[in-house]
């Protein structure tokens, strides 16, 4: 044999050495808790039609990891949704989106002893397998409570102003220190569950659970961008006339939230989400100057068009007539060559734009600009300007213009 082949000998020995049996069942249950939820699901219920699930029945009962019935609830292939917390009075209530998610099989070890000794392979798979199932159902179980009662806040209001700052490793250490969940669980094991499993809040919204174990960082992004948002909200009500300076955000940051921050901490998460400086006071008041020669607002009511719209081209925004504090009022922007007949037909529901109808149902208010000439380049100026200001397009602008 040449000599170099016998070099090699010794290495593919050692690489094709049988793992270790607990190295071997980590990795199986690594991969087992990142099977997406309907996989997960469909394994389920195929592990309980086996002959061998039937055999095993007198050794064992079925139980549940929450003890409360499952949500009642039609899901799409690939649907991430685990389960739903239900407000019960200043209490929630979690149910699971499906009965395999709360699956737990309570084993008779002593009569399944006498069952092992017969030497069943397909009987020993099984029964492996549906430990398994126990193993993720309850670290998921452990879990899921871990976060609504670090997140409670958050979870009764839907405001992503109240999430708390939560790292996996804390999440991790939360769940040892309660001492409810036999599984072990490593952040490691957490952050591969987080990956692609969902849940429903009071409030309807649907959000993938890893949102609620947000950074100190995330965080702090979010409320310097909800003081600038409403600073804006200030501006085009000219409630306010120059943007803020950072210094003046930071303060407004600890007097709205109790979080200190440094002037230049302020500096780094605006130039992260793009917003410009109180120095460049052109682009964070660009569309208050695109107004400034606006109608004065009116309510949307067809004696107001009549009486004091014109019919000639131009552009316009819609309101809400009741906005909630901190938030833009503008909910589009539009043009037409008759701004008082594009206006009505707004009003008498022509158009497939559902969540502005829903908008105008709700009592609206408007403001408009006769533009002789250009109205629709008018038009893309006001989306621009609305869009540099504010960071994304009015609600029911469907498309740019």
């Amino acid at each position: 044999m040449p000599r170099g082949n016998r070099a090699h000998r010794p290495a593919e020995s050692a690489t094709s050495r049988p793992l270790a049996p607990e190295q071997l069942g980590r990795i199986v249950v690594a991969r087992f808790l990142e099977l997406p939820l309907r996989t997960f699901e469909r394994r389920v219920h195929a592990l309980e039609q086996t002959p061998g699930f039937a055999a095993l029945r007198a050794t064992l009962c079925i139980g549940s990891v929450s003890g409360k019935l499952p949500a009642s609830r039609n899901y799409r292939r690939n649907d991430p949704l685990l389960g739903i917390v239900e407000r019960d009075g200043d209490d929630v209530v979690w149910r699971y989106a499906g009965s395999a998610f709360d699956r737990e099989y309570l084993f008779d070890e002593v009569a399944l002893a006498g069952l092992l000794p017969r030497g069943d392979r397909e009987l020993t798979r099984l029964i492996s397998r549906l430990r398994l199932v126990n193993t993720r159902n309850r670290l998921t179980h452990a879990l899921v409570q871990a976060l609504i009662e670090a997140q409670r806040d958050y979870v009764l209001t839907g405001d992503p102003l109240r999430l708390r700052p939560l790292s996996q490793a804390a999440l991790s250490d939360r769940i040892r220190t309660r001492g409810a969940c036999p599984v072990d669980a490593d952040p490691s094991r957490i952050s591969r569950l987080l990956r692609s499993i969902a849940a429903q809040l009071p409030n309807g919204e649907i959000v993938h659970l890893r949102a609620l174990c947000p950074t100190a960082r995330d965080l702090r992004r979010q409320y310097v961008s909800q003081i600038i948002k409403q600073e804006r909200v200030r501006m085009i009500e000219n409630k306010a006339l120059t943007p803020m300076t950072d210094h003046e955000i930071a303060a407004a940051v600890h007097q709205t939230f109790g979080v200190q921050l440094l002037t230049r901490t302020v500096a780094y998460i605006r130039r992260d989400l793009g917003i410009p400086g109180s120095r460049d006071p052109e682009r964070r008041s660009e569309y208050l100057s695109n107004t400034i020669d606006f109608s004065p607002v009116l309510p949307l009511t067809k004696e107001i068009l009549c009486g004091q719209v014109p019919s000639g081209s131009g552009i316009y925004e819609i309101r809400r007539a009741e906005a909630p504090s901190g938030t833009c009022p503008v909910v589009y922007v539009g043009s037409a060559a008759n701004v008082r007949k594009r206006l009505n037909d707004h009003l008498r529901g022509y158009s497939d734009n559902a969540s502005l109808q829903a908008h105008l149902r709700a009592g609206a208010c408007f403001r408009y600009r006769i533009v002789p000439a250009g109205w629709r380049d008018a038009e893309r100026a006001l989306y621009r300007a609305f869009c540099a200001t504010f960071g994304t397009a009015p609600v029911c602008n469907r498309m740019s213009p």
